[in-house]
């Protein structure tokens, strides 16, 4: 077990070096430069749902493991008006800004 786990730190650790949190970390930079990569997000986040719905949840009685991604496709399908809001919110809707200016 003790390996197990120096493995799993040892993969945490290496994630956590990945330019992007280096990126995110980096106090030279503004909060809406660190987050400049937040619209190219937009094609995975807004998809997930329609491949939580159709895709990975489907109806088998009895298979165990069908049930465990079912009961986490619920969960997670109808996350994407959050990233929506969010995306208002830090300013990259520029629709958004043209309908309030």
């Amino acid at each position: 077990m003790k390996q197990v786990l120096r493995h799993i730190f040892g993969r945490k650790r290496a994630y956590d070096r990945l330019p992007l949190f280096e990126w995110m970390r980096d106090p030279t930079l503004t909060a809406r430069d660190r987050l400049a990569f937040y619209p190219c997000m937009a094609p995975f986040i807004l998809s997930f749902g329609d491949l939580n719905k159709f895709v990975l949840r489907t109806e088998r009685p009895g298979d165990l493991f069908q049930d465990m991604v079912n009961t986490h496709t619920l969960e997670d399908d109808h996350h994407w008006p959050w990233y929506l809001e969010d995306f208002t919110k830090l300013g990259f809707d520029v629709s958004a800004a043209a309908r309030s200016g």
